[in-house]
């Protein structure tokens, strides 16, 4: 009978502790961030455009890059100013970074917007555009 009661104290103990491990994994797990993709940053960059006010101008080419977190790398783009065309608008990239071309139509603010296709946060910047005169190899912007 010894014996029985020892057996059955050391199962108690142990069963104790694997309920104690099972219940730190859950809480852990329920801790962890989603597994969710999101854009980190967007950036324009102005090339050769030369100008007084800003270096952006409707009409010419500029190249937009989005850092991306996760691993589903695919990124819309959008100008919620209106009027500009990105080719393309859905970009995949592996490396965590998704670059296309962005060519304003109007004079403005413009709000470029990366945003992960998973539906992760998105990322935006802020760019006001001029008038452009496109000289082939950059562009001129006119107040």
């Amino acid at each position: 009978m010894f014996t029985r009661t020892r057996t059955t104290r050391r199962q108690r103990v142990i069963g104790a502790g694997v309920s104690t491990i099972g219940a730190l994994a859950a809480t852990v797990a329920l801790a962890a961030p989603p597994a969710s993709a999101d854009a980190i940053s967007v950036t324009v960059d102005p090339g050769f455009s030369i100008g007084l006010t800003t270096s952006f101008g409707m009409g010419c080419s500029y190249k937009v890059t989005a850092a991306v977190s996760g691993l589903d790398n695919i990124v819309y783009f959008t100008d919620e100013g209106g009027g500009a065309s990105f080719n393309p608008n859905y970009v995949t990239s592996n490396s965590g970074i998704a670059e296309t071309t962005w060519t304003p139509a109007t004079p403005g603010i413009h709000t470029i917007r990366a945003v992960h296709f998973s539906g992760g946060g998105p990322a935006a910047t802020i760019v006001t555009v001029g008038t452009g005169i496109n000289t082939g190899s950059g562009c001129v912007v006119l107040p």
